[in-house]
């Protein structure tokens, strides 16, 4: 299972400031919302190991593509590259990371948590099924909100 399968309540967010590999990655790749430092990488290393595991979340984030091409071969990706690809939401330097994901997670904390919890169900359902069901599901979560 990934972070997004599980019951949380609060949004997990992530700042890379080094090499992600492997497990590492897969819980980056997780996260909801992920920054990175520009001397950030990432790679699956697994079947260079001989353990071939991951190519289901790493073609989900990557694509199938890029994704076999990285999990095949075990080559990494830069943060910057991620970045360009939107599946982080940022690449700065090392030294402006922390402050900038302590100010994302400050705006999320000061969230009503209601709300917070519906807007996370909302956003694993919406990347889990079909949009029609995710559409119909979001509006059965939400009236339990209002």
């Amino acid at each position: 299972r990934d972070l997004h399968s599980f019951p949380t309540r609060r949004s997990s967010d992530l700042a890379v400031n080094g090499p992600a590999v492997g497990a590492g990655f897969a819980l980056a790749g997780s996260c909801d919302i992920m920054l990175a430092s520009e001397n950030a990488f990432f790679s699956m290393p697994e079947v260079a190991v001989g353990q071939p595991s991951g190519a289901a979340f790493i073609t989900r984030l990557l694509g199938q593509s890029k994704a076999r091409r990285l999990f095949f071969t075990g080559d990494r990706i830069e943060a910057s590259e991620l970045n360009a690809l939107g599946v982080i939401e940022a690449c700065m330097p090392s030294d402006k990371l922390l402050g900038e994901a302590m100010k994302i997670a400050s705006k999320i904390a000061a969230m009503d948590p209601v709300v917070m919890r519906v807007a996370k169900q909302t956003c694993v359902m919406a990347a889990e099924v079909p949009y029609p069901v995710s559409k119909s599901l979001e509006y059965s979560v939400l009236a339990r909100v209002r």
